[in-house]
């Protein structure tokens, strides 16, 4: 089953700024900086663009899938692979918080499990529903 992550307007308001922030950055420099050479400015117009790709599908193509023996938590190009077995812990988790977050919404779950950071905040669209399943497939596993 797969579940994509609910975006919140506190989270599009975060993105949106460090986007706008980013791109400050690194074409105030290119248009006022009289000095700057062509080869400079390509630069620092490439490196933002992969920066701004990097970011944006990072925290645009978020999805949660509950595989047979595992939760596959993917954020771009950035995923976990969490085996039910592992998970020791799972409630709702409203606020906002440190550490491993693949999260764009600032209600979802809160999973604490025994491997890699051991601690993940995702946001799936239905809470419920993959908290529900979330929930019959750790019972199965270590059945």
């Amino acid at each position: 089953m797969v579940f994509h992550s609910k975006v919140d307007k506190f989270y599009r308001i975060v993105l949106g700024l460090t986007v706008l922030t980013l791109a400050l950055c690194f074409l105030l420099p290119i248009a006022l900086d009289d000095g700057l050479g062509k080869i400079e400015a390509l630069i620092l117009f490439s490196t933002l663009l992969v920066s701004l790709i990097f970011i944006l599908w990072t925290a645009l193509d978020i999805r949660y899938e509950l595989r047979e023996d595992e939760l596959y938590v993917r954020g771009g190009p950035i995923y976990s692979h969490i085996p039910y077995t592992s998970i020791k812990h799972v409630e709702p988790f409203d606020g906002l918080t440190g550490g491993f977050v693949i999260a764009s919404a600032r209600k979802g779950i809160a999973i604490t499990y025994q491997k890699g950071f051991g601690y993940l905040v995702i946001s799936p669209t239905e809470r419920e529903v993959f908290m529900a399943e979330l929930e019959k497939r750790i019972i199965k596993a270590r059945a």
